[in-house]
């Protein structure tokens, strides 16, 4: 059997055989099977009947047969069809994937031109930053030139001012002028101090002799009152701040500090003062002293780097 042809084929082919084989059996009983008999004798009419048995159950057996290959068949194509069916759920399946990736495809496009847009604008800043850089270049350069020749125009002026002074020294014998570099923190800060450094030294030398008698004539001629209280005052301020000094606290100590001209960086586990930023006058301060003379240790650290006299007995 060709199992290539549709079964409905071999059904209809079955058929036929059946029909062709059972159609003289038919015509013989209508014929009239005693007349027969009768006419050819009772052997041959039973040979007959014998052998058209065998052939119509040799045609059954071969119905039965076809009708298995049939059923056969037809579990095959239903097989086939659930396979069909199956492919076609797995061809949607990959249809509805392959829909998802184009559509994050054109996500993924879409986004990669915003980036591309972002970049361009970032390229943009970029080179606009670049040519301000430059242009601060070259005003930085400019305000140094200006700067070089403010220097140079301030060197000429200081020049000046100490020919100057040498020329009022030579014209009056009795002014003293001396030239220095140092500001002043305070007002009259370095005239107290000479000051102050001359009538200790007026007490020091021999009584009645002549370098006594002119310290205690440029004593006289010459005042530093504001400089000498502010002295007094910063002082006594600073006595009064670190007397019962135990621990460090930001919001008094640093606030007074501050009060009293010092610059204060604070660290881990200690802190840094400084008279008036200079770094030639810094104190450093545990914020957890274990000493109980903390206090006037720190009190004494601050006066001699500032002030440098002992104490007036």
């Amino acid at each position: 059997m060709d199992l290539r042809k549709p079964f409905y084929v071999h059904l209809v082919t079955a058929l036929a055989a059946a029909g062709i084989a059972a159609a003289p059996l038919d015509r013989l009983s209508k014929a009239g099977g005693v007349g027969l008999v009768a006419g050819i004798g009772s052997a041959v009419a039973a040979e007959v009947a014998q052998r058209h048995g065998s052939r119509a159950r040799a045609l059954r057996s071969q119905i039965e047969g076809l009708s298995r290959q049939i059923e056969e068949l037809s579990r095959q194509i239903e097989e086939k069809e659930q396979q069909l069916r199956s492919y076609e759920n797995q061809l949607n399946e990959l249809r509805t994937q392959l829909q998802q990736r184009e559509e994050k495809l054109q996500r993924l496009e879409t986004d990669l031109a915003e980036y591309q847009k972002l970049l361009e604008q970032l390229e943009t800043e970029r080179q606009e930053w670049r040519q301000n850089a430059m242009n601060l270049s070259e005003q930085v350069q400019k305000q140094e030139q200006q700067l070089q020749g403010q220097q140079a125009e301030l060197d000429h002026l200081r020049a000046q001012l100490r020919r100057r002074i040498e020329d009022l020294a030579q014209a009056d014998t009795n002014t003293i002028v001396l030239a220095r570099s140092e500001r002043d923190f305070y007002r009259e800060e370095a005239k107290s101090f000479i000051l102050e450094i001359l009538s200790r030294a007026a007490d020091q030398v021999h009584k009645g002799s002549r370098v006594q008698h002119i310290l205690q004539d440029l004593i006289q001629n010459n005042h530093a009152n504001e400089g000498k209280s502010y002295r007094q005052r910063l002082r006594e301020d600073i006595n009064h701040l670190f007397r019962d000094y135990r621990k460090w606290c930001d919001n008094s100590y640093e606030a007074e500090l501050h009060k009293l001209g010092f610059e204060v960086v604070s660290e881990k586990n200690y802190v840094v003062i400084r008279f008036h930023g200079d770094n030639r006058y810094q104190i450093s301060l545990a914020k957890t002293p274990s000493d109980q003379r903390a206090g006037y240790e720190i009190t004494q650290n601050i006066r001699n780097k500032i002030f440098g006299l002992t104490e007036p007995t």
